[in-house]
């Protein structure tokens, strides 16, 4: 007698125990997937966001060509309106929500995003060393922080040099800080 192939209901049960059993596993990682490709998302926009307005404020001199001694924004200067700003610390101060372009046209794909600019400038010999408004630096840091949801996602550094753009100068100073889980 020929004894016949086939699966015992006994074997099928316990098949169908082992995957039903790692099926739930794998659901119950998907939370934790999905938000860590929403982080990386994150991350990747703050990144370009911040990158972006590093880009252009490496477009304008290091000091007002008109050589005026005021820092920040002067009077004939808006920050609805980038086109104006004409040296690096016009940008000290800046808040943009959501992201706009140099001309002041808003980037609707980016509303939740917050990026903001902190101009300062520092001692050459202690770059962690801010100098009081008014006092001689040849270097100036220049921080751009890309908030979502009122936390930090990304903060961008760079440090700029008196005597042409950052580009002709080394770069001592560029990190890209994620927000903590």
């Amino acid at each position: 007698m020929k004894r016949q192939r086939g699966f015992t209901l006994v074997e099928m049960l316990l098949a169908i125990l082992i995957a039903g059993t790692g099926m739930a596993a794998v659901m119950a990682l998907m939370p934790q997937l999905i938000s860590t490709a929403e982080t990386s998302h994150d991350i990747a926009a703050a990144v370009g966001l911040a990158q972006l307005l590093i880009e252009e404020i490496d477009l304008v001199p290091w000091e007002d060509p008109a050589d005026n001694c005021t820092y920040g924004l002067e009077p004939d200067e808006n920050d609805a309106n980038r086109a104006d700003f004409d040296d690096v610390d016009d940008y000290d101060g800046y808040t943009d929500q959501p992201p706009r372009d140099r001309n002041g046209n808003p980037d609707n794909n980016y509303t939740e995003y917050i990026r903001s600019v902190e101009v300062v400038k520092v001692d050459q010999d202690d770059l962690t060393t801010i100098i009081a408004e008014g006092d001689p630096s040849d270097v100036k840091r220049i921080r751009v922080t890309v908030k979502r949801d009122n936390r930090i996602v990304v903060r961008l550094t760079v440090l700029r040099f008196f005597g042409g753009n950052r580009s002709d100068a080394p770069l001592l100073e560029e990190k890209i800080t994620p927000a903590a889980p």
